[in-house]
């Protein structure tokens, strides 16, 4: 790897140490030492540390910070409520603000809202916004550092009105370049070059169909196409000349999920050296070489929480990085990675949190933890990670033996895993105490913690849980407190000459959320009721042979816990089926489900829970428990004490969180929201549905309806998947019921009896 001389010193001293610890590792002198620290026990040192800045008061949304070339910062932003735009200056790399001349074209009277903005190094401006009072006018604006402006004629392509009555093209995203030239993306992937003194279109660039504007920065463009990270030189030498980075550089961040706003990479660049941020960390990588230096590890701060999407990226110098990015919940931060000599190159303390599966919800809840806890590395260990071919089963083999053998994790994420079991042998520590705190310290549905109690004694607990429930008219509600009685209605709705496909689900689909809503009725610890689970098959088959259309059934990922909350909501709002199944996880859910309700024509929809008899279930989802073996028993109850955060709890995500007050934040973070989905149904026909916010009414049905929960599902992965394996062959008509019912028996018993 090449590295300019720029990154020696303190780097050059710790790479000599590695190098020191790798020769002494080689001698076979002794025991190794722990990684981050010398033999002599001594703790390396250096490390770049984040600091969230202070950011102007009254700041509602960032529309777009640059950095001149004087080394000031500029930063756009609407503040009170969105009720006036302003312009800040800072002189000390984001350390204070100070209010400076605002173009009066921007004023947010006559600038209500931007779609796009960029700051140039030399102080321009450039605006794609709503323009007049109501903002109906779609403009382009480029303002001179003496706030002079003139309206861009950007030619488009593809500007025709869609059928809905929305505009076909426009742009979203702005970027400067050193030379002063401007770039533009608009919605459909093009990417133009404006001349930034006479706002001419001198050229395109990007001409790939999915081009995607990452950041501009220096005399480079940066963007994603095709799979790949385009640089595109603007300089005088190598004006137009475009290359690609190396695959080993970009690793796994080239993935599709950036949208405008929303980057999973930002760039800043500096002669041949180039800094890219992404949820690994922030990298240095020189044009000459073929791989990158990790200068910021991610897991150790902000970076790595999936929930942060990055905006723009400053390599102030080679110590300090400033990072324009949203949080978890939406806010805009400008954070500081400063280097410390003193900070310990690896935290002294090592916290392991294991879980069968990956999500987004736990690496927010490890990202919480790391702000708060420099000084402690938590080390997440995934059971099957969906690139091996590793089983549910043979993780929880290996699982439990690191446990017994004293090698195992110190927190443990209970979805997916035989709890009961873990109990009876005593591989999980009595948590009574942090249950207590929590309490104490939050407002909490303390209904839903019970479901890892025993004896009188807290062995887990739910920090998010999900709702099984049924959508449709109020018949298939109400038929909805047993699987049987669903299946009663279904059938009778098939019988009836419905041309629809009455549910339209897969057998896989369907029996996951069958499984939710019924199994606890039938399954209890270690023993399975037999006669229970030949009615659970039974009923299945009765629902999916109401449907005769197989081949374009929804075929949903029901595997674990992540089932697709609402997606059949706009089916039925469309009137593709009759009756919805489904979870309620987030306030998505929610307002998908009320905004149909509301908007029904014929017939009158209403959702309720799919309970099994008089057991109301609910799914926990995110539960944690400590090893009985783990020597880090205060640090892991402080990551459970974490995870029942407001902070971590009210980011809408998988399932609804436990701690009552982050549940009322995460419903009112919709607030005063408003909007439209527009999409055809199988004729053609352009069918809208607005979307509205729960109301104070809506969240307190659902806060009753979450009261009165008291049976917790069976979340078991490998019974899950055995009772979804035996159930598709008998479904699809591969095996009679005997033998389903005989050989998931068999299966399900040899397993808990383990």
């Amino acid at each position: 790897m090449q590295v300019t001389s720029r990154f020696s010193g303190h780097r050059l001293l710790l790479w000599l140490l590695c190098l020191l610890l790798l020769i002494i590792s080689l001698t076979g002198c002794g025991n190794a030492a722990p990684e981050g620290s010398t033999s002599a026990g001594e703790t390396a040192k250096g490390r770049f540390l984040e600091e969230e800045l202070t950011l102007p008061e009254d700041i509602t949304m960032v529309e777009t910070i640059g950095r001149l070339s004087d080394g000031s910062l500029e930063m756009m932003a609407l503040t009170g409520d969105g009720a006036e735009r302003k312009l800040f200056s800072s002189k000390n790399n984001g350390g204070s603000w100070e209010e400076i001349a605002l173009p009066k074209e921007l004023d947010a009277a006559n600038c209500p809202f931007t779609y796009a903005a960029a700051i140039s190094a030399d102080g321009k401006i450039f605006v794609n916004g709503g323009f007049g009072a109501d903002g109906s006018s779609m403009e382009n604006w480029l303002f001179a550092a003496d706030g002079q402006g003139r309206k861009l004629d950007i030619p488009l392509k593809d500007t025709e009105s869609s059928g809905d009555g929305s505009v076909g093209n426009f742009v979203s995203e702005g970027e400067f370049t050193e030379d002063g030239s401007l770039f533009a993306l608009d919605l459909q992937q093009n990417i133009y070059r404006i001349n930034g003194e006479t706002g001419e279109v001198s050229g395109t660039a990007g001409t790939s169909d999915d081009a995607r504007i990452f950041n501009a920065s220096g005399n480079r463009l940066f963007y994603f196409s095709e799979g790949e990270i385009h640089v595109l030189r603007t300089d005088a030498e190598e004006n137009g000349a475009d290359s690609v980075l190396p695959d080993a550089v970009v690793e796994e961040n080239t993935d599709n999920s950036y949208v405008q706003g929303d980057k999973t990479m930002v760039f800043d660049s500096d002669g041949d050296d180039i800094f890219y941020a992404s949820h690994q960390g922030i990298y240095h990588y020189n044009t000459g070489g073929s791989v990158s230096e990790q200068m910021v590890n991610g897991e150790l701060n902000s970076l790595g929480n999936p929930n942060t999407s990055f905006r723009k990226l400053f390599h102030i110098n080679e110590d300090t990085f400033l990072l324009w990015a949203k949080d978890e919940s939406d806010r805009d931060v400008l954070l500081k990675y400063a280097y410390s000599a003193d900070a310990s190159t690896v935290p002294d303390k090592e916290l392991t949190v294991y879980a069968l599966e990956d999500s987004s919800e736990i690496r927010q809840a490890i990202s919480a933890f790391q702000k708060e806890h420099a000084d402690i590395y938590v080390n997440l260990k995934i059971g099957r990670s969906g690139d091996n071919a590793v089983t549910a089963d043979d993780a929880l083999r290996t699982l439990n033996s690191d446990i017994m053998a004293g090698e195992g994790p110190d927190v443990i994420i209970l979805d997916g895993m035989p709890v009961d079991n873990y109990i009876e042998k005593g591989l999980l520590m009595d948590i009574s105490d942090v249950a207590e705190e929590i309490k104490k310290d939050s407002s909490l549905f303390e209904n839903l913690c019970e479901v890892y109690k025993k004896d009188e004694k807290y062995y887990g607990l739910p920090s998010r849980f999900l709702l099984p429930f049924v959508e449709g008219e109020k018949q298939a509600v109400d038929a909805a407190g047993t699987v049987e009685g669903l299946a009663s209605h279904i059938q009778s709705l098939a019988q009836n000459g419905n041309d629809n496909p009455v549910i339209n689900l897969s057998a896989k689909t369907l029996l996951g959320y069958l499984f939710d809503a019924d199994s606890a009725g039938w399954i209890d610890g270690a023993k399975v009721d037999q006669a229970g689970l030949q009615k659970f098959f039974e009923a299945a088959k009765t629902i999916y042979d109401a449907d005769s259309d197989k081949e374009n059934a929804l075929d949903l990922e029901t595997q674990g816990i992540a089932n697709v909350g609402s997606s059949g909501t706009l089916d039925l709002f469309i009137g593709d089926i009759d009756v919805n199944l489904g979870t309620i996880g987030s306030d998505a859910d929610l307002m998908a489900i009320l905004s149909v309700n509301q908007q029904t024509k014929g017939k009158t929809f209403s959702y309720g829970l799919f309970n099994n008899q008089e057991q109301k279930i609910f799914i926990p989802y995110l539960s944690a428990g400590i090893s009985s073996k783990s020597t880090h028993a205060e640090e892991a109850k402080a990551f459970i004490k974490t995870m029942f955060s407001e902070e971590v709890g009210s980011v809408s995500g998988n399932g609804l969180p436990v701690n009552r007050t982050a549940f009322e934040a995460l419903m009112q973070q919709e607030e005063g929201a408003s909007g439209a989905m527009a999409f055809s149904n199988e004729d053609g026909e352009m069918i809208s549905l607005d979307m509205t916010v729960p109301t104070e009414e809506d969240v307190k049905a659902l806060s009753g309806i979450i009261d009165s929960l008291d049976t917790a599902a069976v979340t078991d992965t490998v019974v899950r998947e055995q009772i979804i394996e035996q159930g598709e062959a008998y479904l699809n008509g591969n095996q009679s019921l005997e033998d389903t019912v005989q050989t998931a028996m068999q299966k399900i018993q040899l397993y808990l009896s383990e």
